[in-house]
């Protein structure tokens, strides 16, 4: 199984775009799963927490350099290295 996930909580009630949310989602872990290597495992974990809902994907993968992170949210930015350049995102 290479998608696993969990969560702390049972139902949390909050207003917020569903088709947004699924892109962000589906985003997230679409990158996960390409820039892991084959049968490693991506973790998707929803927590609550101080009535704040964290969505954390966890994989295996290169990461995103410390310099860049702070451009991730970004309309459609991409960390523009050879793996990513290849692997060809679509952003956000």
């Amino acid at each position: 199984q290479r998608l696993r996930n969990s969560n702390n909580f049972r139902q949390i009630l909050m207003d917020f775009d569903k088709e947004k949310l699924e892109s962000i989602i589906l985003n997230l872990l679409s990158n996960a799963i390409k820039f892991s290597k084959q049968f490693e495992q991506v973790h998707l974990t929803l927590k609550e927490e101080n009535d704040n809902l964290f969505i954390i994907v966890k994989d295996n993968g290169k990461g995103i350099p410390a310099n860049k992170q702070t451009f991730i949210f970004d309309r459609f930015y991409q960390v523009d290295d050879s793996q990513t350049r290849h692997e060809e995102g679509t952003g956000v």
